[in-house]
């Protein structure tokens, strides 16, 4: 919803026109899409007509509403800048992102410019690793595995906690 033009205009409408979801409904069908018309939102007629019928049946406002419409319309406001922040700076790690193998993280469902951002730092040169077991092992997982004698059975992802203990002759000595 945040990040399409008429969820973002409809919001601005019922702002400006009493911070409630029939004020769509109050001010008619017409009125609605000039406004949007006039700010240059595209959208298509049938989704306008489904805003409308929705919210000219909506409840009537809360009588708290003038009080919420004003924080409403101050986070809406410090929303807007914010997200032209983080969008600039998604842009700017995806230009470091390219130079990298770690591009095609991207090609992965849910994996944003972010997340392989974030994996890339963190891993460091994709040359250290021998495999994509040397990575998860990095991660502190492996791969669970049971041998014994003729049984070898692959399973899930454990952890190996490995503790060295580094001594000092001195301790090494009192102990």
């Amino acid at each position: 919803m945040w990040q399409h033009p008429l969820a973002l205009g409809a919001l601005d409408f019922i702002a400006e026109h009493g911070g409630c979801a029939n004020a769509v409904g109050q001010a008619g069908l017409e009125k609605f899409d000039r406004w949007l018309r006039d700010r240059k939102v595209r959208f298509l007629k049938r989704t306008l007509d489904r805003i409308y019928c929705w919210a000219r049946d909506a409840a009537q406002g809360d009588q708290m509403a003038p009080s919420i419409l004003r924080v409403w319309l101050e986070l809406l406001e410090d929303w807007k800048p914010k997200t032209k922040q983080i969008a600039a700076l998604e842009v700017s790690e995806a230009s470091l992102l390219v130079k990298t193998p770690y591009l095609l993280l991207r090609s992965h469902p849910g994996i944003s410019v972010v997340s392989a951002a974030e994996l890339a730092g963190e891993t460091g040169p994709i040359e250290h690793y021998a495999s994509s077991k040397s990575i998860t092992g990095r991660g502190g997982i492996f791969p669970g595995r049971y041998q014994s004698d003729e049984v070898d059975r692959s399973g899930n992802l454990s952890r190996l906690l490995v503790r060295r203990t580094i001594c000092s002759g001195a301790a090494r000595r009192a102990s």
